[in-house]
């Protein structure tokens, strides 16, 4: 099995909201949004909401 070091994936951390609920989907933004200012790259989709 290939096993590779987390410091060479391009994305970090993926969010994203479960629920189709628009404060909910606001956080997750605030979120997301926080995460990307600390210089933490990241995945954000509503896709599944």
């Amino acid at each position: 099995m290939l096993k590779l070091n987390a410091l060479v994936a391009p994305i970090k951390i993926g969010v994203f909201p479960l629920i189709n609920d628009k404060k909910l989907i606001k956080i997750a933004k605030e979120v997301d949004r926080n995460l990307r200012d600390a210089g933490i790259a990241t995945y954000y989709d509503e896709g599944g909401t």
